[in-house]
């Protein structure tokens, strides 16, 4: 697995808007509070501008169709321009593929934050570039990536992973954040500031892997080996109305997969300096888990994240025996992920 850091002003510029914008549920409100804090409250010109970004944002989202779609990287979320373009090829390319009057209103968005963006904007943010760089190339990190490419099936391909570097204003004791929605040699990392030898910056490698199970997961035969099971199991019609955020049952599944693997799961455990049982499964945070599941049984609300750690937990006996023995995901793996996510919200 080779992999290649991509830093863009412009490609952070669009995070830093669309972010503003809370389109979706994976924008982060702690960034925001963040950045507003140094470069003041909103103007009513913003306002308006971030309102129309974020119709255009959900008209043009991050979901595909099939595997198909995802493996040929056809996705008309706007990101995908800003994250997989060339920063000297992007605005030409947005003019072919949204329309004038969209292309054009979404350059003029730019230009409203563009004084705000320089605010948060340091040429110093690349030194967490270089940390995570050379941090990647250490042995026990490498056998986490290997242990990926076992797990999928993907051992002996050469894959190229670019690594989109997207800073975060959190500080270097605060966790980072990913996502595997670009394309299918794409992702994305939030990267808060970082220091050496931290479990934060464990973390950080962690979510890349994480999310490489992501496109690896997406891109095999796995994926639809999980939706004749999803179906034949009848899972839809078992996921509780009250998770937040709400996830249909193959996104379940996929994120379970992913996360019984890293960051939280056994694989990060097995050659991490960071052991995800410190914290993921500290007292307080299994007492939170607890809660969240108690929830769902008595149809409350309940955290999506905390739920899919309880399962990460529960497989981890699973996943340390294909890890150790050097075990493919397969058919049985997959259905014995269904069947934990099955009892999701059944009362004993």
């Amino acid at each position: 697995m080779r992999f290649k850091f991509i830093v863009s002003k412009t490609a952070n510029q669009f995070f830093f808007i669309s972010n503003l914008a809370e389109w979706h549920f994976s924008c982060r409100k702690e960034y925001n509070q963040q950045w507003l804090n140094k470069t003041g409250p909103l103007k009513a010109l913003e306002k308006k501008a971030l309102k129309y970004f974020k119709t255009l944002l959900e008209k043009n989202n991050l979901s595909y169709k099939n595997k198909k779609e995802f493996k040929a990287g056809n996705s008309k979320f706007i990101g995908k321009i800003f994250y997989t373009t060339k920063e000297s090829q992007t605005w030409r390319k947005l003019t072919k593929d949204f329309s004038r009057r969209e292309a054009e209103q979404i350059k003029k968005i730019f230009g409203i934050f563009s004084s705000r963006f320089n605010k948060v904007w340091s040429p110093e943010n690349n030194k967490r570039t270089m940390i995570l760089k050379e941090s990647m190339r250490q042995k026990n990190y490498q056998k986490i990536f290997q242990g990926v490419e076992t797990f999928f099936g993907f051992k002996n391909r050469e894959e190229l992973i670019n690594i989109i570097i997207l800073y975060s204003p959190l500080d270097w004791d605060e966790t980072s954040a990913g996502s595997a929605n670009v394309g299918n040699s794409y992702i994305t990392l939030e990267l808060p500031h970082l220091k050496r030898n931290t479990w934060q910056l464990d973390f950080s490698i962690g979510i890349i892997a994480h999310e490489i199970s992501h496109i690896f997961y997406r891109s095999s035969s796995s994926i639809d080996i999980a939706g004749k099971l999803i179906k034949k199991e009848r899972l839809s019609s078992n996921i509780p109305s009250k998770l937040f955020p709400q996830r249909n049952a193959p996104e379940i599944v996929d994120e379970v997969i992913t996360s019984s693997l890293v960051p939280s799961g056994y694989l990060a455990e097995k050659f991490n300096n960071f052991k995800p049982t410190d914290i993921h499964f500290s007292d307080s945070n299994m007492q939170a888990i607890g809660d969240a599941y108690n929830n769902l049984l008595n149809n409350k609300a309940a955290s999506t994240s905390r739920i899919i750690k309880y399962f990460t937990w529960q497989l981890y006996p699973l996943v340390s025996y294909y890890i150790n023995s050097k075990k493919t995901i397969d058919k049985n793996f997959i259905s014995q992920v269904i069947k934990i996510v099955s009892t999701m919200g059944e009362k004993k």
